[in-house]
């Protein structure tokens, strides 16, 4: 729900945080149709600018002001089917305590529509890695299909139907191995990994056919949680021709409260989006809005160090199923990267490349050179990118590639655990290093990799940016890498003018500068409290173009 503002009006705090390097700090602001007209260090000086008395905006004592923040890296639909779907799953939960919900959810569940929900910890995957653990859902589920998230977003647990709507034999599934994991007799376990999660996605969008309004809806649900967390800029990372037609419907609508970039699936592995790939990538610029920006692409280069898919340059620890030399893969050659991004470069369009392993990294790197050697450039933001080897980082910002950095994530937590388990010791011990990133000049933009974090508010990942520690007390007394904290006022510029220099939309948005979109937030003051108390801030209001779209 927006609330419209005058035409023109005047915003005044003894302290208003621009993000505008040429005057990071004010006293007001005048706006007139949706854009900032005139700024001041003097917090009346403003009083006379228009021709008549407008109304004034006066932020009380304790509030300040900074520009909307932007998010380079999240999955609206998913997002919002988290928000929307009755299935709601804590990351604190054990395998017990899920099944207990399936069933229960079970009980009055529609037998025509699937049972499906998230997002489970990967440190329940031992346990759900069982046939017998699959069996115990498959009672509870009661014939219904079931497709359960997890909190990577990169693999599913299922039951029995819907393996088999999958056209899977549940105890004879060794064909199908490894992505469909099994037990030594072949036996699936329920556990599906990267391709087969997009498999059972697709399974259950042609088997449910979802309505378009519930696409419209839950995007909108999703887009509504970020304008409450003062959200006015965000990158949908993975997105298919169905949210395309959802947004542009939005957007026509005047409801679509945030500028929205879409990054169009090129070799989608976990969503089941149809079509992918070069005709999405020609389809795209059809969906073109007023806020609506579909200039991305989005590439998956590996997958996560969890399931041992990300590919790094220094083999895992050893086990029995890969031995002591496994790697992990590249999903394409170094040639076959640099042809996408070809061909992105003549659509005019950037490429967010998902990278969790350090040789991933390299090879994007690599396939950046390999085309600027034609004359041709690409923004590309690689994303996650925990694991770099210093060595590259140089190469990084010589390319004008932006790190799209996920601190929801990585900070001491179970995701973190499930990540770093598989990795050697030192490598664990170089993750995620952005003091060292800043000051080798790399542009890092803030992502939240929403719904994998199980809460977008910028100010978790601004809290783990300044403190290297856990915002939500779950790991006391644990501080990771203390030495690649970075200053506040950085961290902030990571989540509002970065991310709009990342989009290409720096000229609209981004910072509270004279030209651009009146796009900003009233929040309580985080420069007045201990970088501990963080991740306490709240958003009081969210404007976007001069309007309100959130209010406390």
């Amino acid at each position: 729900m927006t609330k419209e503002l005058p035409n023109r009006f005047i915003v005044k705090s003894p302290a208003i945080h621009t993000m505008d390097d040429t005057d990071p700090v004010i006293a007001s602001f005048a706006v007139d149709n949706e854009t900032i007209v005139a700024t001041s260090h003097g917090i009346d000086e403003l009083d006379g600018y228009f021709d008549a008395p407008v109304p004034v905006i006066d932020v009380p004592e304790g509030q300040t002001v900074l520009p909307g923040f932007g998010d380079v890296h999240l999955h609206l639909l998913l997002a919002g089917h988290r928000i929307t779907d009755d299935l709601q799953i804590e990351l604190a939960w054990d395998t017990e305590t899920i099944l207990d919900a399936v069933a229960r959810y079970a009980e009055t569940a529609d037998p025509s529509r699937w049972i499906e929900g998230g997002w489970w910890s990967m440190l329940n995957m031992d346990v759900l890695n069982d046939p017998q653990t699959r069996r115990r859902f498959d009672e509870a589920t009661r014939g219904i299909p079931m497709l359960l998230r997890d909190e990577s977003c990169h693999n599913r647990y299922v039951n029995a139907r819907a393996l088999e709507l999958m056209g899977v034999d549940p105890g004879n599934a060794s064909a199908h191995a490894p992505e469909v994991v099994v037990d030594e007799n072949g036996v699936a376990t329920g556990l599906l990994v990267e391709s087969a999660s997009r498999w059972a996605e697709e399974t259950l969008e042609r088997t449910t056919q979802r309505r378009p309004h519930e696409v419209e809806n839950a995007l909108a649900a999703a887009i509504s949680s970020m304008n409450e967390r003062g959200f006015t800029l965000i990158q949908d990372c993975g997105t298919g021709q169905n949210m395309m037609e959802a947004l542009k419907s939005l957007d026509d609508g005047g409801k679509l409260n945030a500028w929205t970039v879409t990054s169009a699936s090129i070799n989608d592995k976990i969503f089941g989006f149809t079509p992918t790939g070069e005709p999405l990538i020609r389809c795209s610029k059809n969906y073109k809005g007023d806020r609506l920006v579909p200039t991305f692409a989005k590439i998956y280069e590996d997958g996560t160090p969890t399931t041992r898919t990300a590919y790094v340059h220094d083999a895992y620890v050893p086990d029995e199923e890969y031995g002591d030399d496994w790697r992990g893969k590249p999903n394409f050659t170094l040639e076959e990267l640099a042809s996408w991004l070809e061909l992105l470069a003549e659509e005019h369009m950037g490429c967010t490349i998902h990278c969790t392993g350090d040789a991933s990294v390299t090879l994007v790197i690599d396939a950046v050179e390999a085309i600027a050697k034609k004359g041709l450039q690409v923004p590309v933001h690689i994303a996650h990118g925990e694991f770099i080897q210093d060595c590259d980082y140089a190469r990084i910002r010589d390319n004008g590639i932006t790190l799209d950095i996920s601190p929801q994530l990585w900070y001491p937590s179970s995701f973190q655990e499930g990540a770093f388990a598989p990795m050697r010791e030192d490598l664990k011990q170089t993750a995620c290093q952005f003091r060292d990133q800043l000051d080798a000049g790399i542009l890092i933009a803030g992502g939240s990799d929403w719904p994998c974090s199980p809460d977008p508010s910028a100010w978790f990942g601004i809290h783990g940016l300044v403190t290297r520690a856990n915002p939500h007390g779950n790991y006391p007394g644990q501080v990771y890498l203390p030495e690649q904290a970075i200053t506040l006022d950085e961290a902030i510029r990571a989540f509002t003018i970065n991310v709009a220099k990342a989009t290409g939309l720096d000229g609209k948005t981004g910072s509270i500068s004279v030209g651009k979109s009146a796009d900003f937030q009233i929040a309580y003051d985080p420069y007045a409290c201990p970088s501990s108390e963080l991740k306490n801030i709240t958003t009081v209001r969210t404007v976007l173009g001069g309007c309100v779209v959130y209010e406390a």
